[in-house]
């Protein structure tokens, strides 16, 4: 009998501890997190459109592409949108921010038929769930640019981009171009709508600098115009690649409540 109520004790003691240590868990509050970001392509019907979100909780319906309705992008008081098709939803890495992990997705668009530049300065994406759930995030700013006709004056080999010194932020400051012949001479250089670069060219490398600005930057276009306005392109490349964009982004960080 003493064994019996000895087990069973222990039997009532570990259920209690069980109760207390579940009770007292911090629960996760679902949040998403997406940052401050300079989007820019060059039109092709090639070109995929990625933005990146950041989740702290599994299997979210944001991070299943079945549960989306209809995405789109777009200024705050809508007075300029555009649709967007989301083709695909790939989860990379995990990061981690004021005691919080996330798992990173790379939410895949495919490229809007366009005739004509289309900018958004002030960037949302609205993303619409099968469950009614409205979800409106910024992204920073968006730069499609349309070329008609593409030349061939420019013959490159490599491409390459840094980082400014002693910089964590990850955003290109330079863009080298390194060519084997240029037949004509170069009068502009555009990397997106309203990014005013400069450059000069040394031993056969165009080198470019971005100036500073608080966003990231990481994966642009080139488009040359040549003193003869012949235009040429070089599409979207990825120059820098940076592993915890959470901890060295700050102010650029958007955190959004998820019901």
């Amino acid at each position: 009998m003493k064994h019996f109520i000895f087990y069973f004790s222990v039997l009532v003691l570990t259920a209690l501890m069980v109760l207390v240590i579940r009770n007292n868990e911090i629960k996760v509050s679902p949040k998403m997190i997406t940052v401050a970001k300079y989007y820019s392509y060059l039109y092709s019907e090639d070109q995929m459109i990625k933005i990146p979100i950041y989740l702290n909780v599994k299997d979210h319906p944001l991070s299943v592409i079945e549960s989306y309705e209809q995405t789109y992008i777009a200024n705050d008081l809508e007075t300029k949108k555009l649709a967007l098709e989301l083709v695909s939803i790939e989860a990379f890495g995990m990061e981690s921010y004021l005691n919080d992990a996330y798992q990173i997705y790379h939410l895949t668009f495919k490229m809007p038929y366009l005739g004509y530049d289309y900018y958004i300065e002030d960037c949302f994406l609205t993303m619409i769930l099968g469950n009614d759930q409205i979800i409106k995030a910024y992204i920073g700013k968006m730069s499609l640019v349309y070329l008609e006709g593409d030349s061939n004056l420019l013959h490159w080999t490599s491409l390459s981009g840094i980082k400014k010194e002693n910089s964590f932020l990850s955003r290109i400051y330079e863009i080298h171009v390194r060519f084997d012949r240029k037949d004509s001479n170069i009068e502009q250089i555009m990397i997106g709508y309203d990014l005013d670069v400069t450059y000069k060219i040394e031993n056969s490398i165009i080198i470019i600098t971005i100036p500073e600005e608080s966003y990231l930057l990481d994966n642009v276009f080139l488009l040359i115009t040549f003193s003869n306005n012949e235009r040429q392109g070089i599409m979207n490349f990825r120059y820098i690649t940076d592993y915890y964009i959470l901890k060295e982004s700050g102010p650029l960080i958007y955190t959004y409540a998820l019901d």
